[in-house]
């Protein structure tokens, strides 16, 4: 014979609390905060990685961030093969759906959560450094640098994948010869190559695409800097250009790249003069005169500042 209906009531005050409790729980799990410095530290094996610049990351090493929350200590790309999701940047949510390529830059903040089994298959992490030497080598890189800045998800067609699948091989290949001094050297020009050759379209497309469709202040930043820098080094003359105010261009950017606007210009100044400083022919002068300061006290001054060594020692450490 049933119980009377009343009977269940009791139970209800009990339990209710803890299936409120357990889903908050679930969602704390989903992303709870991780620390990705030490992930890399102690998931990514030795010959996963390419001096300390670069570190190759299986889906075995990517499973502890996924459904996570940390911040970038690496300039981070992540590929997923299928599946739905999202990904979250410094607070701004973008769809992840199907073949596509994330992009971090350090000191961003990050939540993953991508559904499918097997859908994130591998990642790169690289360092400042080795970034910074590519925007050398290759200043329209900073392009594509903006465009994972103001849209971090891209879709990889077919054509695309081939193209993946050979740079990640020969990188493996570079990492597995540890004992090569010129393992980091190789493993930038087949990065760069990767970039200008199979995902250079897709950047390219969603440059044009943000340019003619949603126009980005950070993006129209970006390119204004890179045109400017040289020579212009206030940011009133960036916010003017842009009609808008200081503080507002401010925090557009921070939004975007989880940087102030002076850091990205002082960030181009100073790989300019590093990138001449490599040159021994170029005086030190020359390079402060370049790039518009009153004369070599202030250069000096700034690049100190920026890197903690006069321009002169850092020419010396190069030697």
């Amino acid at each position: 014979m049933p119980l009377p209906a009343f009977s269940y009531y009791p139970l209800y005050p009990k339990v209710y609390p803890i299936i409120v409790f357990c889903y908050i729980c679930r969602m704390k799990r989903n992303f709870r905060r991780v620390d990705f410095d030490q992930i890399i530290k102690k998931e990514v094996k030795e010959d996963h990685r390419i001096g300390d610049q670069v570190f190759l990351m299986d889906e075995y090493q990517l499973n502890p961030i996924l459904n996570c929350e940390f911040v970038a200590s690496e300039n981070l790309f992540i590929e997923v093969l299928s599946g739905k999701g999202y990904v979250e940047v410094n607070g701004e949510r973008y769809k992840v759906s199907g073949h596509s390529l994330i992009g971090y830059l350090k000191g961003q903040s990050i939540k993953i959560h991508v559904l499918g089994k097997g859908a994130v298959q591998r990642g790169a992490a690289f360092s400042d450094e080795f970034m910074e030497d590519m925007y050398m080598r290759a200043l329209k890189f900073n392009d594509i640098r903006s465009s994972i800045i103001t849209n971090p998800v891209v879709s990889i067609e077919k054509e695309q994948e081939y193209g993946l699948n050979v740079y990640v091989s020969v990188m493996k290949r570079i990492a597995s010869d540890g004992g090569n001094p010129n393992n980091l050297m190789c493993a930038k020009q087949v990065t760069l190559a990767l970039f200008y050759g199979p995902l250079y379209k897709t950047f390219k497309k969603k440059i044009e695409s943000e340019t003619m469709l949603s126009p980005s202040i950070s993006s129209q930043f970006f390119t204004l800097v890179e045109n400017n820098y040289l020579n212009r080094h206030d940011l009133s003359f960036y916010a003017d250009r842009l009609n808008i105010t200081k503080s507002y261009l401010y925090r557009c950017v921070m939004s975007t790249s989880g940087k102030a606007p002076g850091y990205w210009l002082n960030y181009y100044m100073v790989s300019f003069a590093k990138n001449k400083l490599a040159d021994m022919k170029i005086t030190v002068l020359q390079i402060a005169l370049e790039l518009h300061f009153a004369g070599l006290p202030q250069f000096s001054k700034f690049f100190k500042k920026q890197t903690g060594m006069s321009p002169s020692d850092y020419r010396k450490s190069l030697l």
